[in-house]
């Protein structure tokens, strides 16, 4: 039985230094992104609990920053990231909430395997929430890419609503 596992390692380990892609059988290298301080350095937006709470946060060059999060309809908390430094693939921030009726909170990034993506944690007294934001920019160009392919594929055109309210017209 050790003799198939060691088989099935060497194998294994055959693939991985080949640069061959296991999955795919694809020949060309398999590559992998470097990690470094300037991949964080940038605006990021996501959501936590189906848009109950939105978030925003903003890493720059020099180790600073700002965070804001809003819960549905209130008002914004917003906090100044005074410093934060890569761990590897994560980020630690040091915040401090600029208005005084946000409690103090503490936020790590991790990368994750998707492109433009971090796994944030915002830590509160009581609570933690786990959610994912993407480069801002990159949300931007796919939101508009998204609006051109509707309006393209869709304006001027009857589409049933499935309701009893008949067709409606789309980009009226």
């Amino acid at each position: 039985m050790h003799e198939i596992q060691r088989a099935v390692l060497i194998g294994f380990l055959f693939l991985a230094l080949s640069g061959s892609d296991p999955k795919t059988d694809d020949p060309s290298p398999v590559t992998f992104r470097c990690i470094t301080d300037e991949y964080f350095v940038g605006t990021w937006v996501g959501d936590y609990a189906g848009l109950l709470f939105e978030y925003r946060l903003e890493l720059r060059a020099d180790g600073t920053g700002c965070f804001a999060s809003i819960f549905i309809d209130s008002e914004p908390h917003v906090y100044y990231i005074s410093n934060w430094k890569r761990e590897l693939s994560s980020v630690t921030m040091d915040s401090v909430p600029i208005d005084e009726s946000a409690e103090m909170v503490h936020l790590r990034a991790t990368t994750t395997a998707g492109v433009d993506e971090l796994k944030l944690t915002v830590r509160g007294k009581d609570w933690d929430h786990e959610s994912y934001v993407v480069s801002e920019d990159r949300f931007e160009e796919r939101r508009e890419k998204l609006k051109k392919a509707m309006s393209a594929a869709c304006c001027g055109k009857e589409l049933s609503s499935g309701t009893d309210r008949g067709a409606t017209t789309v980009c009226e």
